[in-house]
């Protein structure tokens, strides 16, 4: 099948990366109506970003080393480039501003790149990094999708030999592996304990796009259209009130032991419906639809970089940083202000700003480099 953008991914795409830079930099009350709707949307969020690579994947174009090849030059490279940077800005930054010194900055680039899981066991205060490190550490998914990425390639191949029932029984085989991967097996590093699920997510993806079913017409009106997305997202909002966790980053996906996985496969197609009918009421007005896929196209460059200006805004603001001790106020043993709200938001909102800036720089240095 010929490789198309659907625009509706790129919509879940751009939406979904600005709920995480609102679940990561804006203050809400702990266990509120608002912290369980954004938790359970970055329960789904992980999820279908790891779908729609599977999705993105074209049998018989690419071997699985070519593949993997091409994965290294358009996403591990760029991730590489951009934390380098921010970890020789951030570096200075911290210093001046964080009282930083050649040891902590050291110390959060030894524990971004060996992650806390391996770190403590090298020291137990090496465990948790500093202010830098919190504010760098959402390139751990990057890092994951490129290590699933090594089992994915070669099992999307022969699957996709071996036809669509070989494909489902595959996911089925991953999240038997995964159920007792899961129970006994410790978080490590990049979360690679949870690599058979990653793989099974995108697998459904790659079949999502052998099944054409994006590519037909969306046939329903407007207000069902409106109501599919509401009972999908209510749908999904009880399977995470069932005991999901959004979690990934640490291994946890749930409270409910093995029951964990199945959950977090059931949440996946629901929540898909939900956010795709969002996404086709969104496609519907042609400047949010714009805004959306564009910010959708530069996905890669907002995660790495929004945490990181959103920590140089809550300094300006002269509010909390939010990744690290201070994820809640609560911690500390105070409530959200509507003051510590609006700065959070403001951080945010500049956050994003910033990052977009530098989607743009970057957009603009590779058109230079494939210019004759």
């Amino acid at each position: 099948m010929a490789g198309k953008r659907i625009k509706e991914l790129d919509i879940i795409k751009g939406a979904g990366i600005l709920l995480i830079s609102v679940i990561h930099l804006v203050y809400r009350p702990q266990n509120g109506a608002a912290d369980y709707l954004l938790r359970a949307a970055g329960w789904f969020l992980i999820s279908v970003y790891l779908m729609m690579a599977g999705y993105s994947f074209s049998a018989g174009k690419r071997t699985p080393v070519q593949n993997y090849l091409h994965r290294l030059r358009t996403l591990v490279l760029p991730a590489v480039i951009i934390d380098a940077a921010l970890f020789a800005v951030g570096g200075a930054y911290c210093a001046l501003v964080h009282g930083y010194t050649f040891a902590d900055w050291w110390h959060d680039l030894a524990v971004t790149a060996l992650r806390p899981e391996l770190c403590t066991h090298i020291s137990p205060e090496w465990g948790s990094g500093g202010v830098l490190f919190n504010n760098i550490s959402p390139s751990w998914f990057i890092w994951t999708m490129a290590f699933t990425e090594l089992v994915f390639f070669p099992a999307a191949q022969l699957c996709a030999r071996k036809g669509r029932t070989f494909r489902l029984c595959a996911v089925g085989a991953l999240t038997a592996v995964q159920i007792p991967l899961y129970i006994f097996v410790s978080p490590l590093p990049h979360q690679l304990q949870l690599i058979p699920l990653f793989t099974a997510f995108m697998l459904i993806g790659a079949q999502l796009r052998d099944s054409g079913l994006l590519n037909r017409e969306w046939r329903f009106n407007i207000p069902v259209t409106a109501l599919i997305a509401v009972i999908c997202l209510a749908a999904h909002f009880g399977i995470f009130m069932l005991g999901g966790d959004e979690s990934y980053y640490r291994g946890q996906l749930g409270y409910v032991g093995g029951f964990d996985i199945l959950l977090t496969l059931v949440q996946l197609p629901v929540g898909f419906a939900g956010y795709y009918a969002l996404a086709v009421l969104a496609a519907k007005t042609r400047l949010l639809s714009r805004g959306l896929v564009w910010i959708g196209q530069h996905t890669l460059t907002i995660l790495l970089c929004h945490c990181f200006f959103g920590m140089i805004a809550a300094d300006i603001l002269q509010t909390y940083i939010k990744p690290g001790p201070m994820w809640y106020v609560e911690n500390a043993g105070l409530t959200v202000t509507p003051e510590i709200f609006l700065r959070s938001l403001a951080g945010q909102i500049s956050a994003i700003a910033c990052s977009c800036g530098i989607a743009v720089l970057r957009d603009r240095l590779t058109q230079r480099k494939t210019a004759p």
